[in-house]
């Protein structure tokens, strides 16, 4: 991804697997530490002059901390009910015609009631709380899951986007970006294809 245009908002504070040397120099690295700082910092990212793409690093560590946050303001129900809600507010927040999100995410393995009423096991992204739980994918227009190839004449690992569902997964690309089925896990392709087919960045 370009330094030079892509804001990163770090939530994990952990440091990162790759350089991060220019996105800094940029001042293009955001720290959050807690709600409010995170929804400032998407704030502060999307205000910032020449920002075109912003990386949420990741929402599972935001979503503990709403967790955290709602146990102690709240009980029972309330509790959940209340996670929905800030998880809501966050996916309403990262809404923009000028700027293209991409968030990170753990997964989780769901039991899901089909149409049929049969039940199967599915890879969602993951949540807190039955009112987002298996509903985060529906918010983006892209959702692409990682795939993890043992290469073992290399004695070392391949990466790669999975863009389309297999009956197990919610991966979802749109057609428009003709993208095969593996991709190498390498966003800033992707990235050019979805600005270059929205230049408004809707």
């Amino acid at each position: 991804m370009p330094p030079d245009r892509t804001a990163i908002i770090d939530t994990e504070r952990k440091g990162f697997p790759f350089d991060v040397s220019k996105f800094s120099a940029n001042g293009n690295i955001f720290v959050s530490d807690s709600i409010g700082s995170f929804a400032r910092a998407i704030e502060a990212a999307k205000k910032k002059e020449g920002i075109r793409f912003i990386i949420i690093d990741s929402l599972y560590m935001h979503t503990l901390r709403i967790v955290e946050h709602c146990q102690k303001m709240y009980k029972g129900y309330e509790i959940w009910g209340n996670t929905g809600k800030y998880i809501n507010s966050f996916l309403t927040q990262s809404r923009s015609t000028k700027q293209f999100f991409f968030v990170t995410d753990t997964c989780d393995a769901l039991n899901i009631v089909g149409e049929d009423g049969k039940e199967s096991t599915q890879i969602r992204a993951s949540t807190a709380g039955k009112m987002t739980e298996d509903k985060i994918e529906l918010h983006f227009t892209l959702c692409l899951f990682t795939k993890v190839i043992p290469r073992l004449d290399k004695d070392t690992n391949e990466y790669k986007f999975v863009t389309m569902p297999d009956g197990y997964n919610s991966a979802k690309v749109p057609m428009t970006l003709k993208l095969p089925r593996y991709v190498n896990n390498d966003l800033w392709p992707i990235a050019k294809k979805l600005e270059e087919s929205s230049p408004s960045g809707e």
